[in-house]
């Protein structure tokens, strides 16, 4: 980026924000017809949907983490198959495919109590007969193609203990198979949702700014529409880490609050006037890397605040945060602000 000389550029970079991410399948089977046929419409059996498998935890594959990087959707494809050899982290297809189908519903959206976390939530219908018959099925798997491969998750079909199960589809049943990402906020304590802010200091033109991190809106989620103020689980099927439509005034990506700021709870938004960046993105991503630097801009006109930026709040697909300065850090008409991010995500647990 350049400016001419007259701009003055002030630039800040924070340290890393990591996001933890897992998932989890449930898979029911159920009698019905198609109505008119070829309209995708069923018309189910009443009493005869049964849940075969119970919600059973699922983390995300090395392939499921590189999703989150680059241009490739993870989730959009369910796979099943009759192989029944334990997950790895390292899995990239099913052992023994049987069927793929994209996804016929989904629901991005936040869970209203702690444990908080934003979850991409997507149901798969499977079609009488899709194994040749009646089938037994020992895995299922998420995968950005609907043949076998690219898989960001891969898991044995479980009992909700963890214990594997064989899933019995008759050939005259439909299969459900539902799938649940999830993205647990960082600086946050799981079990009870109190804060855990993060705090340290960076360096501004040789002068010392005190900051604090705290995660926002936690309980807000939805898909991406920028007259919301969605956040939590509406990038989880994976796709270029980028900046998202605020959605708290509008649609910008991130706001800086003025020296008024005030930290909101994890459930809410900072309290301050605020002003919109006009700029943001990316830096390309590394191969493995699982981070990516994000930036985002105020121009000339953008920022102006009295006696300075208070705070700032962000939007990503993988959450939102508030950042608040102990001191605000001046900016006045003619002047730029870019602040920088590195964002990074990882398993929430050990495969197992």
């Amino acid at each position: 980026m350049s400016y001419l000389n007259f701009i003055k550029e002030t630039e800040i970079a924070l340290p890393d924000i990591l996001a933890h991410v897992d998932g989890e399948y449930r898979m029911e089977a159920f009698k019905g017809v198609e109505f008119p046929q070829g309209s995708g419409r069923v018309f189910e059996f009443a009493g005869t949907r049964r849940v075969v498998a119970d919600w059973f935890e699922n983390i995300v594959t090395d392939l499921g983490k590189e999703f989150y990087g680059i241009e490739t959707a993870g989730i959009q494809y369910c796979h099943v198959g009759t192989g029944n050899t334990p997950e790895t982290a390292t899995d990239t297809q099913l052992v023994a495919f049987t069927a793929g189908v994209v996804y016929s519903e989904r629901t991005a959206s936040a869970q209203g109590t702690a444990p908080y976390f934003g979850h991409d939530t997507r149901k798969y219908r499977f079609s009488p007969g899709f194994g040749g018959g009646a089938v037994n099925l020992n895995e299922v798997g998420a995968s950005s193609s609907v043949t076998n491969g690219n898989l960001s998750s891969r898991s044995l079909t479980k009992d909700s203990g963890g214990t594997p199960v064989t899933v019995s589809v008759l050939a005259d049943e439909y299969l459900d198979v539902f799938y649940k990402r999830r993205n647990y906020p960082a600086h946050i304590v799981e079990a009870t949702g109190a804060p855990a802010d993060d705090t340290g200091t960076i360096d501004v033109s040789g002068t010392s700014y005190g900051y604090t991190i705290r995660p926002m809106q936690v309980t807000l989620g939805g898909n991406f529409t920028p007259s919301t103020s969605a956040a939590w689980g509406t990038g989880l099927n994976g796709g270029q880490l980028v900046g998202i439509g605020y959605g708290w005034n509008i649609s910008a990506k991130a706001r800086a609050i003025d020296e008024n700021m005030a930290f909101g709870a994890v459930t809410a938004a900072p309290s301050g006037g605020t002003d919109s960046s006009t700029d943001e993105g990316a830096q390309t991503y590394t191969n493995n890397a699982y981070s990516r630097e994000l930036w985002y801009q105020w121009g000339i006109d953008d920022g102006n605040f009295t006696v300075g930026i208070g705070g700032l709040g962000i939007k990503t697909k993988l959450g939102a945060y508030q950042i608040k300065f102990d001191t605000p850090i001046p900016k006045i008409q003619g002047e730029v602000f870019t602040y920088y991010h590195d964002f990074s995500w990882e398993r929430k647990t050990t495969w197992v």
